[in-house]
C-alpha cells in the first residue's frame, strides 16, 4: 500500500496486516468458496478411517482410506501432510513417514483433511487399533476429550483467545496431577507439545493476528479455528522431568507408574466456527466419546476390503 506524506515523500506500508485481518473473518464467500465443503468431506473421511482401523494394517493403508474419499467426492489435494501415527508415533508432531505396521494395543493418531476449493480443514481422532481402548488409553484419552469440550463450551463472540487455552491447561494439569504423572499442575507442558487452536482456511495454519495491542485476540463471529489440546507420553519426559528440578527418587517413581503408560500419543481437533450467539463444531459428526468411538470401530470401512484369491 502506498501513501503520500507531507513534504512529498512517498510511502510503502505492507499491505498484509491489512488483508489477513479481512480473511480472518469469514463470510458467505468463503463458505460458497470451500470451506465448507472442504470440513464436510475431511468427516466423511475420518469416519471410514476410523472403521478401517485394525492391526495388521500399515499406516499408510490408512492415509490411503482418507485420499480415496477426498478424490471421491471432488477434493483434488490434501489440505496438508496426512499423519497416521500409531504407537510411539503417535507421539511425534508433524509425523508423516506413515510406514509402520499398526500393532495390536497401539493407538493410532490421525490428522488428515482435505482441501477443497483452496481451502482446507483441519481434524484429528486418535482411536485404538484393535477397537478396544485400555485403562490407560482411557484415561489419556479422557483428559484430553475433557479439556477440549470444556474450551470448545467456551466460544462465543468476545471471550479472549487465551481464556481457551487456560482452561485447557487448568483440565491437563490437573488430569496429569490425578494420574501421579506431575507435581504441579504446571508441569503440563511436558506432556503437552504444541498449541491449541489456530485460524484455518485458504491455509491449513492461515493468517491473522492471535493478539491485539499485546493482549490476546478477542473472538468475533465469523471466526474459523481449530481446538485441538494433545498428550504424549514419551521417554524423554525424564529428561525434560531433571531440567525442571525433580529429584532421582521422584522421577524413578514416576517412570514406574508411566511404564503402562508410554508410547500413547492422543490428539482431538475439531474445527469451530464462532456464530453472533456461540459456536459451531462443523467437524461433530466424527465421534470423539470413547463409546462412540468404539461402536463405530465394530463396523467395517473400505480400508478392510480385500481381493479375494
Amino acid at each position: 500500500m502506498v501513501e503520500r506524506r507531507s513534504g512529498g515523500n512517498w510511502a510503502i506500508t505492507d499491505p498484509a496486516p491489512f488483508l489477513d485481518q479481512m480473511r480472518l473473518i469469514k463470510d458467505d464467500g468463503d463458505w460458497k468458496m470451500g470451506l465448507k465443503k472442504a470440513i464436510d468431506i475431511s468427516v466423511a473421511a475420518h469416519l471410514e478411517a476410523i472403521k478401517s482401523v485394525e492391526p495388521g494394517m500399515y499406516e499408510h493403508e490408512i492415509q490411503a482410506v482418507f485420499e480415496y474419499v477426498f478424490r471421491k467426492n471432488g477434493s483434488p489435494r490434501n489440505g496438508y501432510n496426512c499423519i497416521v501415527g500409531s504407537g510411539y508415533n503417535s507421539t511425534i508432531l508433524h509425523y508423516n513417514l506413515n510406514n509402520k505396521k499398526i500393532k495390536d494395543g497401539d493407538m493410532v493418531l490421525m490428522d488428515c483433511a482435505a482441501e477443497y476449493g483452496y481451502y482446507s480443514a483441519d481434524i484429528t481422532r486418535t482411536v485404538p487399533a484393535n477397537g478396544k481402548f485400555s485403562t490407560e488409553q482411557k484415561e489419556i484419552y479422557q483428559i484430553v476429550l475433557d479439556a477440549q469440550s470444556a474450551a470448545i463450551k467456551m466460544v462465543k463472540p468476545g471471550i479472549m483467545k487465551s481464556e481457551l487455552d487456560k482452561a485447557i491447561n487448568d483440565i491437563l494439569g490437573k488430569g496429569l496431577v490425578k494420574l501421579g504423572f506431575i507435581k504441579d499442575k504446571e508441569d503440563y507442558r511436558m506432556f503437552s507439545l504444541h498449541g491449541y487452536a489456530h485460524w484455518i482456511g485458504l491455509e491449513v495454519h492461515d493468517v491473522g493476528a492471535y493478539t491485539q495491542n499485546g493482549e490476546s485476540v478477542t473472538l468475533e463471529p465469523g471466526m474459523v479455528f481449530t481446538v485441538e489440546p494433545g498428550l504424549y507420553v514419551r521417554t524423554d519426559v525424564f529428561e525434560k522431568m531433571q531440567e525442571r528440578g525433580y529429584s532421582k527418587n521422584e522421577i524413578a517413581k514416576i517412570k514406574s507408574r508411566l511404564e503402562k503408560y508410554m508410547d500413547i500419543g492422543v490428539r482431538i481437533e475439531d474445527d469451530i466456527v464462532v456464530t453472533e450467539s456461540g459456536f459451531e463444531n462443523l467437524s461433530k459428526d466424527v465421534p470423539r466419546e470413547i463409546a462412540e468411538i468404539e461402536k463405530l470401530m465394530q463396523s467395517k470401512g473400505v480400508g478392510n476390503l480385500a481381493i479375494s484369491h
